[in-house]
């Protein structure tokens, strides 16, 4: 009836980390909005975040140049 526990690999020590690191996300963020740091502070804070977060499987976004646009003005 009840599905059991999902299984992963993260060890405690990731997960305090990636806890850490989202903590100190969201504070940052609120700084931010706040004006009491600016956006390369900012930028930092999620990179850290972002670094330790595992790879994902979603395709990279097209750059702008590589875009075909010619469907919108059909």
């Amino acid at each position: 009836m009840f599905s059991k526990k999902p299984q992963h690999n993260h060890s405690d020590e990731w997960i305090s980390t990636l806890i850490e690191c989202s903590t100190e996300a969201v504070q940052a963020y609120e700084q931010y909005l706040l004006d009491k740091i600016d956006h390369n502070k900012l930028a930092k804070v999620m990179k850290k975040l972002h670094n330790i977060l595992p790879p994902t499987d979603y395709p990279k976004a097209k750059k702008i140049e590589d875009r075909d646009y010619k469907e919108f003005f059909d």
